[in-house]
């Protein structure tokens, strides 16, 4: 849509706002907007969250990706949905998503194949900060201890990296929902964002496989070089997190030097003849990659 722009007390150039815009989110005169500036373009933000999104879905024709579906709900930022389900399975399904992952999300009305969901979280947008911090500090944490009871042979403990997981998620499907709602400061920085909020939990997934494998396979005693490896690449985990919030061009120097060693001293390794080495192996790997992959929209969000 156009708007003309009108020139009032000979200096003062206004622009006057959609009433459909206006009206959905409650704008009134007097009311304070954010106004962001991007380049040629004005960013017009309003403060709450204006009208609640509610949503209806049949999920009749899901097994395999209903536990996505739901998730992609949450995250997509609804306040309300409506679920008609078509089996016991179904709901055994949806009810293990929101106790795993969807953070304030609980059933408030369960009809006959009918569940109602709501959003009873007072979590304000503006805390996306702190638990973006929560995300990273807690994937950091599980990386360490994960490394440490590898080299005690300790397999409880890592049971307890693998149950950890769960804590990871829950942050990032939150990270996301929030940057779906409200977004984060300019567009491109809100995209980049949600890219590595969605790594972050997928590295979280790799250390959990990473744990699963060791311990199903009952592996007691990991090679030193795999060990060694392991160690690198927590530490470049932590580089990632160190660049990620203090920027600067010497230290994207530094991390893109430490990707290039990584990389030749992984692929080396796979010219191991020990399948087992392999397979380990090709855990830090997929890591690695991950970790890697977030350098180009780390750069695009800051440059």
């Amino acid at each position: 849509m156009k708007r003309k722009v009108i020139q009032l007390a000979g200096k003062t150039l206004v622009v006057s706002m959609p009433n459909k815009w206006v009206k959905k989110f409650g704008v009134c005169k007097g009311d304070e907007v954010d106004v962001e500036e991007e380049e040629r373009k004005l960013v017009i933000k309003v403060q709450g969250k204006g009208e609640q999104t509610v949503k209806k879905i049949d999920v009749k024709e899901l097994d395999n990706m209903l536990n996505r579906t739901i998730g992609a709900l949450y995250k997509a930022g609804y306040e309300e949905i409506e679920i008609t389900y078509h089996s016991p399975e179904q709901y055994k399904i949806i009810r293990k998503v929101l106790d795993k992952t969807c953070m304030g999300f609980e059933i408030i009305k369960h009809g006959k194949r009918v569940l109602i969901i709501k959003n009873l979280s007072d979590l304000h947008p503006q805390e996306f900060e702190n638990i973006l911090r929560r995300l990273f500090l807690s994937l950091l944490s599980s990386a360490d201890d994960a490394l440490e009871y590898v080299k005690q042979s300790n397999f409880q403990g890592m049971e307890e990296v693998v149950l950890r997981d769960s804590i990871i998620n829950k942050y990032s499907d939150l990270c996301r929902r929030i940057l779906n709602i409200q977004g984060y400061g300019t567009l491109k920085k809100t995209t980049t964002y949600y890219h590595i909020c969605e790594e972050l939990e997928r590295i979280g997934d790799a250390y959990r496989d990473f744990m699963a494998f060791i311990i199903q396979n009952k592996i007691k005693k990991v090679d030193k070089n795999t060990l060694e490896l392991f160690a690198d690449i927590n530490q470049y985990l932590r580089c990632f997190y160190e660049l990620f919030y203090q920027f600067d061009m010497k230290k994207l120097e530094e991390f893109g030097v430490k990707s290039n060693i990584m990389k030749k001293t992984l692929e080396k390794r796979f010219d191991t003849v020990s399948p087992q080495v392999i397979k380990l192996n090709y855990y830090i790997y997929n890591i690695f990659y991950m970790i890697s992959n977030m350098n180009g929209v780390l750069i695009t969000a800051n440059i």
